[in-house]
């Protein structure tokens, strides 16, 4: 699945490659949301420069039995739906980075 470049204020744009495909192969889709992305690695380059705070969720997945029942177009809002849901919740927070085990 692609993904334009996120910014609070636009919303998320998918290629259907990803919804054609799993319905041919009656696979499951995981949505995952990703951000900051944007920052750590910009459009047109080629490396991840310095440290950057990340949001990565992996969310429930979209069923075999509903990726064959529902049209491509439903399944990719059904994905964008619960990729904007859950960046509107608050992140988890993760213990501080303290530096490598002793």
């Amino acid at each position: 699945m692609r993904i334009t470049e996120i910014d609070p204020e636009v919303h998320v744009v998918f290629s259907n490659g990803a919804f054609v495909a799993a319905k041919r192969a009656r696979v499951p889709i995981v949505p995952v949301l990703l951000e900051g992305m944007g920052q750590a690695w910009p459009p047109g380059t080629l490396v991840v420069e310095g440290r950057h705070e990340l949001r990565i969720a992996v969310l429930g997945p979209i069923e075999r039995d509903q990726i064959e029942r529902d049209a491509v177009e439903q399944l990719s809002a059904l994905a964008r739906a619960r990729i904007e849901h859950a960046r509107k919740k608050p992140a988890a927070t993760a213990p501080a980075d303290t530096g490598p085990a002793a």
